[in-house]
């Protein structure tokens, strides 16, 4: 794989379905040197009854290098990697020990890499043949957490067993708990606590989650610790016995640059599924945009999207095709497509890291089920311009028009060509003659004087430029004043009241008595022009339709 342009990292990410068992699939991913920090590495894991677990050591240089290895029990190994070379290392049992008696059991591992930052390749799986088990070990390297605080959303209850499991990876004891919130938002929705587990140094331990519940399927989860920065990890899976799925998803660090935006494969061919998870995890109202890039097909929008504290939005790719629903343009993903892309990103965040995105893509014929979560750009898209459609509105007292404010999106990287976004006003400067709502995709100006003039609504973005080479890599130019502004005209309201004769012969005259609000009543002589029409004289030559 060769960059040409854009960012210097590249990542993807390769499933490799019927593995080790012929049933379900392990995700390998794929990552560029600069997206590691260190030469360290931590994974810790849920392992079933009648398990193994295998770790998958890679060396990316063209030297030699060396990886220590020490595992939760205490067993310590060392591998020796050639150049380029990669090995397969099972994780060490007790002497004599067969896979079938094992227990369910949490494992964990700690490497450490004689190379470079990004030399040493680590991930791995879990296998169990007797319960169709088939599950990645995410592995982190800790340097990249700037938090005390993980998140992860698409949790899955019902029917299926689920585990959360958590390692200190400190020399002091740190106590972990966290947070569960239901894709419903409603007030009925509440959110669900986990509850504190007290770790000792270095140890791993299983959180208590709550029973089997499908109204937290979807939902979001944070996960805090009372030890500082990159002090723990953790792993959550959800295993279908019956249908032998193993689904398990990534927990993110906000403040890795990774996570700031996300590009994704989605696969809708055969009995394939796809579904892509947006969360706000930060503790303020935020907005999204998305556009999906169908194989064949147009770029279908998802216009901007807010969602609230803990919140999660779900692009559902199948729904979105098959039932046809088209896009804010009116486009719509074609029904024959299979394959395709989707990009999101924050919108109008100054630079907030603030959302956590993945796709999982999941086939229950095959028991595949993969989760991406690659980042695209590491700095958010920035408003270059924003404009208001209208422009210009004429309108009589009491009448209303809608006005939507739209601001046109650059990649600070220079990948994509961005679409306009739709900008929810929080406020307006606005003559006294209009009044104008606030809060919402279009705003609904109401005309309630006389008048002409002009109004805005206050409107910045922070302009960002990519530098790789800097640090942060992402350089603030400052907030870019856009204040989109529009042109209003707010005539009287002629209404005729009484007409005599009426109706008028064509070439007579009659007389009108008519209310002109908000000024006064007036008796006008009207003239017949034989065409339905007639009109008065006044100081504004108006015309009654």
């Amino acid at each position: 794989m060769e960059v040409i342009a854009g960012p210097v990292a590249v990542a993807a990410q390769v499933t490799l379905s019927g593995f080790r068992g012929g049933f379900a699939n392990i995700d390998a991913i794929l990552a560029g040197d600069m997206m590691f920090m260190s030469s360290k590495a931590d994974a810790v894991w849920w392992e079933p009854d009648g398990g193994r677990s295998f770790l998958v050591l890679g060396n990316s240089s063209a030297e030699p290098i060396r990886a220590e290895l020490t595992y939760g029990s205490g067993a310590r190994q060392t591998v020796d990697l050639a150049a380029n070379a990669t090995v397969i290392q099972p994780i060490p049992r007790d002497h004599g020990e067969e896979s079938e008696s094992r227990a369910a059991q949490i494992q964990s591992v700690h490497a450490v890499g004689s190379g470079m930052a990004g030399t040493l390749r680590l991930t791995g799986y879990t296998v169990s043949a007797r319960n169709g088990f088939l599950d990645v070990i995410r592995v982190y390297d800790p340097m990249i957490s700037s938090e005390s605080v993980m998140y992860g959303n698409g949790l899955h209850f019902s029917g299926a067993t689920n585990h959360l499991v958590v390692k200190n990876l400190t020399q002091s004891p740190i106590k972990v708990w966290g947070t569960i919130y239901p894709l419903n938002t409603d007030a009925s929705a509440k959110t669900v606590a986990i509850p504190t587990k007290s770790l000792a140094a270095n140890a791993s331990a299983e959180l208590d989650l709550p029973a089997a519940d499908e109204s937290l399927n979807d939902a979001a989860i944070k996960l805090e610790t009372s030890g500082p920065p990159a002090s723990f990890v953790a792993s959550y899976v959800s295993h279908d016995r019956n249908n032998q799925i193993t689904r398990s998803m990534p927990f993110k660090d906000i403040n890795d640059a990774g996570n700031v935006t996300g590009g994704y494969p989605w696969r809708l061919d055969g009995n394939f599924e796809s579904k892509t998870y947006i969360t706000n995890v930060s503790k303020v109202r935020a907005a999204f945009g998305a556009f999906l890039a169908p194989k064949g097909g147009n770029r279908y929008v998802i216009d901007t999207h807010y969602l609230e504290p803990g919140e999660t939005a779900i692009i559902d790719f199948r729904k979105i095709r098959d039932g046809q629903i088209p896009d804010r343009d009116g486009v719509k993903v074609p029904k024959g497509v299979k394959f395709g892309e989707v990009q999101w990103f924050p919108l109008f965040s100054k630079g907030a890291h603030n959302l956590i995105g993945r796709t999982e893509i999941i086939d229950r014929s095959s028991g595949i089920a993969s989760s991406f979560s690659c980042g695209g750009c590491p700095c958010s898209p920035y408003s270059g311009s924003a404009w208001l459609t209208p422009y210009s509105v004429s309108l009589a007292v009491g009448g209303t028009a809608s006005i939507i404010a739209r601001a046109h999106q650059i990649d600070p990287c220079y990948i994509d060509q961005l679409p306009d976004y739709t900008i929810h006003p929080f406020s307006w400067s606005a003559p006294s003659f209009i009044t104008l709502t606030t809060g919402g995709s279009s705003s609904t100006l109401t005309a309630v004087a006389p008048g002409s003039g002009s109004y805005w609504t206050p409107y910045s973005d922070d302009q960002w430029v990519y530098n790789p080479y800097m640090n942060p890599a992402c350089q603030d130019f400052g907030p870019l004043p856009l204040n989109p502004t529009g042109s209003a005209t707010v005539r009287p309201t002629v209404t005729i009241d009484s007409l005599s004769p009426n109706p008028i012969a064509t070439g007579s005259t009659a007389n009108a008595h008519i209310t002109v609000t908000p000024s006064t009543n007036t008796t006008l002589t009207i003239s017949s022009q034989g065409t339905g029409r007639a009109t008065f004289g006044t100081s504004g030559n108006t015309t009654i339709q």
